[in-house]
């Protein structure tokens, strides 16, 4: 061993006792890296690795220590040079608190160059985080194993020794040694420089990749595994484009890789920045938990996230061209131009968010219309209405911290702040974002930099108005004060999950007043799209309007991420021109009328009869947009599930069946080619709803095409089949039905079929089998890691199931912790999932129990205690405020179309021609 070598086991950890650098979350910028050398050769069948990093760094102040990441990893040797010189080091020794490594010098090092080498060995992990071993059983029916990674946000360094921070970038020249059979392909963000044969020991080979651009550790990929690919398609910037996979899977690779190359060519236009790589890969991997990661170069997908044939359905699409979107996107916006640290995270993925969607709508118009405001808006609206909220822009110092804000917050609200600046001037702002990429590229930076870049192309202030937005939690509600002559008074509040709901201004830097940018239209000139602006400091402003003028709607197309509350009279002038011609208003704006009601009925703003009384025209069949049909059945299903137990539960139902009645027709079972996207989205809108309300012509319907399946193999259609499956099994189903639909689902080859079959399932109405169900989820042989989550979230979806679910969370909870660890952002999501549903009080106690018992402190879980006790709270007092309203109401509405169909009846009877005696 040479003077400056030392091992890990040589070392102790006195030190971490002692005051140093290493007590601070944040890495020291006195010593930079510029190039890693890095060597991985992993055992696939034992499931290790070895691997050595040369580090090149740059030491800008003298330093008496060296610090850099690394979690759970043996550090064999360390040892450091320069110009071929050994540095003596004084000690090594592990920090864990901050996942360091520190690198104790004998004297002070000056500036300049140094080498840094470091060889380690590490276990390739079990779930789908840092580098980890998957195994799946491919074509012949034989087990295949492969290496996996996923690194974002601090995973890169429980797979090698880095500085694991988004602005601490640098070159990497990847080497990957895999066992010399034929099947095994090595892959890593750049294109292959060579292979040497039998290095490092004989039957051993080791792939040597080109150089990357400078990127931070959590964009490398290191992969391999027993995977072909498609023919690359060149874009036409010469930038080779193919996808990866297993090979009995490949063939349905093919149409994600022509959407990737078109989606890769829109971008380089839209941003007019070259992509600066030779080839941009996509992988399918066998074993993922999360959608797609932006890895520069080579995008890991999960796997069913690139699967597309000739029975794939509509969503299936959409949700292929959008995650591809966001991916590609992020080669530009997070890779090309990083993020300096995690709380600017947003600045990339609401960015990319949005970017998807404008991509997707310029290339794919059949696919899209303004899918942000359903998909985003409406989704970010409500998880940002809680008290427990956070502001986009916040402090992380810890990695719990880092994990908590990969959120709705994050994704949808950030894009839909996006959405909202670029509505204000989408020249200004394209032209800002191509500047913002040229000026740092290969570099970091943080939000302001971007509005700088924008603020120089556009005619407001975008920083003073942006910010109001990105530096507190939470959105106003504009409300009409008074509407005089031409003059209408416009002010605005917090609007919260509940208005009774108490805060302290003073806890935000703008005391939750937001500069709002008001886009309106009225019924005198519904194209004229007019704008007002009230500010933070205002206490109202007046918009000026015809005097004339029936309605003016105010958000034009759910625009600015706020809601609008009008006075009485003007809801009801709505709900009558609806009924009158519901085409007076674009299908966003009717979107968001229906979704302000039924949120500002929940919140206490008045009752529910608005809302209700505003939805009353989809029963006369003029509603033929699946848009505001999806989101007035999510706040239906809502009123339900408080209703449940209650006598009003089964007149709702009565007035759901009467809601449909009109637009139940034999076309909605038509999937012909000759239907849109969005026509089929509205056929599978309206069957759920009816087979979720126990309307009992579409469930016999449903329950035949079932039986015909099972029993003599009657195909389904593909778009209608998840919603077969899972209504068939949801009635009355025999033990042999059980039975053959468990043993179908366990022996189903294809993954996406597979996972479909296991979400049915999730709908039997009978504990005995659920709970059965979640004990063969548990084998790994049956249903992979990734797939876990969604099967049991789809189970607490229905009220047997929610019980079921939560049972097994509260005695198994040392399993799950063991199996997936707190860092799964899927645990959390099921907890939030499961108890944000309760709403008694014996369910409150129990779940303030389990978090008490359970040890969550500082981990990612405990950021959504506050918001789901704030969903409990709602839920549980729900019932006392709405209950008798929403039954007086339906009760009316019922027997007022009893009267229409007996009066109608009497005319036919009168019009009909007499009988001949």
């Amino acid at each position: 061993m040479g003077p400056g070598e030392v091992t890990s086991e040589m070392t102790e950890e006195s030190l971490e006792e002692a005051k140093g650098p290493w007590e601070a979350y944040r890495l020291p910028k006195d010593v930079l890296p510029s190039h890693y050398y890095l060597f991985i050769h992993p055992n696939l069948v034992e499931g290790t690795y070895e691997g050595n990093v040369i580090i090149e760094i740059q030491v800008c102040l003298p330093t008496m220590y060296i610090l850099l990441h690394q979690t759970n990893l043996m550090i064999k040797t360390t040892k450091l040079s320069k110009n071929g010189q050994e540095v003596p080091i004084e000690s090594t020794f592990a920090y864990p608190k901050n996942h360091y490594w520190v690198i104790k010098l004998s004297s002070f090092l000056e500036e300049g160059s140094y080498e840094l080498m470091l060889s380690f060995k590490g276990k390739l992990g079990t779930g789908t985080l840092g580098l980890y071993k998957s195994t799946y059983l491919n074509a012949n029916n034989e087990e295949s194993a492969c290496m996996l990674s996923y690194f974002e946000a601090t995973y890169a360094r429980c797979a090698f020794p880095c500085f694991d921070e988004p602005s601490f970038r640098a070159k990497f020249a990847v080497k990957i040694a895999h066992e010399a059979k034929a099947k095994l392909t090595a892959l890593s963000n750049t294109c292959r420089d060579k292979e040497t044969l039998n290095y490092p020991t004989k039957g051993v080979n080791t792939v040597h990749f080109k150089v990357t651009p400078p990127i931070p550790p959590y964009l490398i990929a290191l992969i391999v595994g027993e995977f072909t690919y498609t023919e690359p398609v060149m874009t036409k910037d010469m930038v080779s484009v193919a996808v990866y996979s297993r090979p009995e899977i490949l063939n349905s690779m093919i149409k994600a890789r022509d959407y990737a190359v078109a989606i890769l060519n829109f971008f380089t236009d839209y941003f007019d920045v070259p992509y600066p790589l030779r080839k941009l890969d996509l992988i399918a991997l066998p074993n993922s938990n999360i959608g797609g990661m932006e890895n520069w170069g080579m995008i890991t997908f999960r796997e069913d996230l690139l699967i597309l044939n000739e029975e794939s359905t509509c969503d299936d699409i959409l949700f292929v061209i959008n995650t591809i979107a966001h991916e590609i996107s992020h080669m530009w916006f997070g890779d090309l131009v990083c993020i300096e640290w995690w709380d600017n995270l947003w600045l990339k993925e609401g960015f990319a968010t949005y970017m998807s969607f404008v991509s997707g709508i310029q290339l794919f118009p059949e696919w899209y219309h303004d899918w942000v405001v359903l998909r985003y808006m409406l989704s970010a609206l409500q998880m940002d209405a809680a008290l427990g909220s956070h502001p986009i822009v916040q402090t992380v110092e810890s990695c719990a911290e880092i994990r908590e804000i990969f959120d709705s917050i994050s994704y949808e609200k950030g894009c839909c702040l996006i959405r909202m600046l670029e509505n204000l001037s989408p020249e200004g702002f394209q032209l800002g974002v191509k500047k913002y990429l040229e000026r740092y590229k290969y570099k970091s930076a943080v939000t302001d930099n971007l509005w700088q870049e924008i603020e120089e192309n556009v005619d407001f202030k975008v920083s003073s108005f942006i910010n109001t937005w990105t530096h507190q939690m939470g959105f106003p509600v504009i409300a009409i004060e008074q509407c005089v002559g031409g003059k209408m008074t416009v002010s605005q509040s917090r609007f919260l999950l509940s208005k009774h709901f108490v805060y302290d201004p003073d806890t935000s830097p703008y005391k939750y007043k937001w500069d709002v940018p008001i886009k309106y239209i009225s019924s005198d000139d519904p194209s004229n799209v007019k704008l007002a602006w009230l500010m933070k400091d205002q206490h109202s402003v007046i918009l000026d309007i015809p005097s004339n003028t029936k309605w003016v709607k105010l958000n034009w197309h759910q625009v600015g991420f706020f809601r609008v509350n009008y006075p009485l009279n003007q809801w009801e002038v709505f709900s009558n021109e609806l009924m009158r011609n519901p085409l007076v208003l674009d299908v966003e704006d009717r979107v968001s009328l229906i979704d302000d009601a039924f949120n500002l009925a929940c919140a206490g703003h008045f009752h529910y009869h608005i809302p209700l009384s505003l939805v009353k025209y989809f029963q006369y069949g003029k509603e033929k947009h699946f848009f505001p049909w999806a989101v007035a059945s999510q706040y239906i299903r809502f009123i339900a599930t408080r209703l449940t137990g209650t006598d009003c539960h089964s007149l709702l139902m009565k007035y759901i069946h009467l809601l449909l009645k009109g637009n139940l027709s034999d076309g909605v079972w038509d999937f012909g080619e000759s239907k849109t996207f969005l026509e089929k989205k509205l056929q599978l809108e309206l069957i759920k709803l009816a087979c979720w309300s126990d309307e009992e012509e579409t469930l016999l319907k449903v329950k035949t095409l079932f039986s015909n399946w099972l029993n003599s193999g009657e195909p389904i259609h593909f778009e209608l089949s998840q919603i077969v499956y899972s209504y068939g099994l949801s009635g009355q189903i025999t033990e042999e039905e059980w039975e053959k639909v468990l043993q179908r689902c366990l022996n189903q080859r294809n993954a996406k079929e597979k996972l479909n079959l296991w979400r049915s399932l999730g709908n039997v109405k009978n504990k005995q089998h659920l709970a059965e169900l979640i004990q063969l989820a548990k084998d790994p042989d049956h249903l992979k890691s990734q797939d876990f989550f969604i099967v049991l979230k789809t189970i607490a979806k229905q009220s047997y199931g929610l019980e079921v679910v939560w049972n097994f969370i509260r005695n198994e909870w040392p399993y799950l912790v063991d199996r997936f660890t707190l860092e799964d952002m899927g645990l959390c999501d099921l907890v939030f999932q499961v108890c944000s549903q309760f709403g008694t009080k014996e369910r409150l106690d129990e779940t303030r129990k389990f978090f008490e018992t359970v040890d969550l402190n500082k981990k990612n879980i405990t950021n959504v205690q506050h918001i789901i006790f704030e969903l409990m709270e709602v839920n549980n007092e729900w019932s006392h405020f709405f209950l008798d309203n929403i039954e007086l109401w339906i009760e009316e509405n019922l027997a007022t179309q009893a009267f229409d169909i007996e009066r109608d009846s009497e005319k036919h009877d009168l019009l009909a021609p007499s009988s001949p005696v």
